[in-house]
């Protein structure tokens, strides 16, 4: 399956799960979001996996 991307200006959407920053991810859900305080990084590891990858 190809990859959806647009750019305006310094944000990018993307399909694209290889260029997810998973560590800014995690920090601003674990630490500013109030829908997912002190989420683990291991969830959002797993959240961000292609869909059929083997569990990690």
């Amino acid at each position: 399956m190809e990859n959806y991307e647009v750019q305006n200006g310094s944000y990018l959407i993307t399909t694209d799960k290889s260029k997810l920053q998973v560590d800014v991810i995690h920090q601003f859900l674990a630490e500013e979001s109030y829908w997912a305080q002190g989420i683990p990084k291991k969830i959002v590891e797993k959240a961000t996996l292609p869909s059929g990858s083997p569990k990690k």
